[in-house]
């Protein structure tokens, strides 16, 4: 058995962030991309009865041939962005958007974008919390919401193959005729998987942040 396997991954990543300072404004902005590129090519090669164990070669063999192989590519890009607003520290408010792209898809659904936002509301900073400071350290109130998209399926989904096969019939000259298999039932739509996540929480600080 000769087996060989390569395997090429790319990766770049980059992103930017700026913050401006207006007093009792704050503001962030934050721009990014994620691009990655896969490729992967595999051979084997096998003959059985080997005459010689010592020495392991084709040559040395004589059985049955069988050859596979295999290749396969696929890409992805992602550019996202977000941009964090707080007014005097305890009013908060965040943004964000993705738009992803992959080779995985047919054209008219390769590209997706994905939202997000989220609030938060740091109550313990108000005046009339004043009073319940020596328990109540700090106190905030948030809730997100946002999507992301998967695509982590094989990149052959919604192509037709007919794969190559010998059968048992014989031509004139004792060789084996070549059949090729009936193309599966494919659809067209297959699309990212959409998830969706909603948060609701808090942050409680008691006993001069103690606890």
């Amino acid at each position: 058995l000769f087996p060989y396997t390569t395997l090429f991954r790319s990766t770049f990543n980059a992103f930017s962030t700026y913050n401006l300072d207006l007093k009792e404004h704050q503001m962030k902005f934050m721009l990014g991309t994620n691009i990655v590129a896969y490729d992967w090519r595999s051979q084997s090669s096998k003959r059985t009865n080997l005459i010689n164990n010592d020495n392991p070669q084709v040559n040395f063999a004589t059985g049955v041939d069988k050859i596979t192989g295999g290749t396969n590519w696929d890409s992805q890009a992602g550019f996202f962005g977000r941009i964090n607003y707080a007014f005097k520290d305890k009013y908060l408010f965040e943004v964000g958007m993705r738009r992803d792209g992959t080779s995985k898809f047919p054209t008219h659904l390769k590209w997706r974008s994905y939202p997000s936002v989220s609030g938060g509301w740091v109550i313990s900073g108000e005046n009339f919390m004043e009073s319940i400071k020596p328990v109540l350290s700090f106190a905030k109130l948030r809730a997100s919401w946002g999507s992301i998209g998967d695509q982590s399926v094989p990149n052959d989904l919604y192509i037709a193959t007919m794969n190559i096969d010998k059968n048992s019939w014989l031509t004139s000259a004792g060789q084996q005729f070549y059949q090729m298999a009936t193309p599966g039932a494919i659809s067209g739509d297959i699309t990212w998987q959409d998830i969706e996540h909603l948060n609701i929480g808090g942050d409680l600080r008691f006993f001069n942040n103690k606890l």
